[in-house]
């Protein structure tokens, strides 16, 4: 009986002893495997940290548009040449209505012409032109249209800017009899024939 008792005591001390080793041997184990697992965690963080390379942020290269500047230049005549624009371009306007009194007898009521010393005036471009803007002025609304001698045959010598009344008429005397009607003086107005072709002899009738 004595014996039996004691197998059982021993049988009960080994069992005991085997559990606590088993308990023992799982906490290395599980330490173990937590260390395995945590260096290999910390190892691949190491080499994810070691592979990551730092790239610069990328170099932005502005272009700058080229700056165009648009200079507008405005030009300005000298006097005289814009006097000289003007009479050339009133008298391109005003040919076809004087080519209208070709063959005709008209009123003339002005010829000048540069270094012509008349009414205390000597003219030059600039007072030939105002002078003929004067007359349209003051025979509105009869036209009057300049023109240059050195384009018709019946005048004398070129180079005159002349200003016509556009009143055609077949004879000298209808052409004076206007110039009588306006009230113009006589070395102001008088008869004048235009042509291309005939002689200036006789293409000139002043008033009486």
């Amino acid at each position: 009986m004595l014996l039996a008792i004691a197998g059982l005591l021993i049988l009960a001390g080994i069992v005991v002893v085997a559990g606590r080793g088993g308990s023992d041997g799982s906490t290395e184990i599980d330490s173990a495997g937590s260390d395995v697992a945590t260096a290999g965690f910390d190892e691949g963080v190491e080499e994810q940290d070691d592979g990551v390379e730092t790239t610069p942020p990328d170099e932005v290269t502005t272009t700058e548009a080229p700056t165009t500047t648009t200079t507008q230049v405005t030009t300005t005549l000298a006097p005289l040449d814009a006097a000289r624009a003007g009479l050339a371009s009133t008298q391109s306007e005003d040919r076809a209505a004087v080519e209208s009194a070709v063959g005709y007898w008209v009123p003339q009521v002005s010829s000048k012409y540069v270094g012509l010393e008349a009414d205390g005036i000597i003219y030059d471009e600039m007072s030939i032109l105002q002078n003929h803007r004067n007359l349209v002025d003051r025979y509105a609304p009869t036209r009057v249209a300049l023109l240059s001698s050195s384009d018709y045959s019946t005048f004398s010598k070129g180079g005159f800017w002349v200003t016509i009344a556009v009143e055609p008429f077949a004879s000298a005397e209808g052409a004076n009899g206007w110039c009588d009607q306006m009230q113009i003086p006589s070395d102001h107005c008088f008869a004048k024939f235009l042509s291309h072709t005939a002689g200036h002899d006789g293409a000139t009738v002043a008033r009486k």
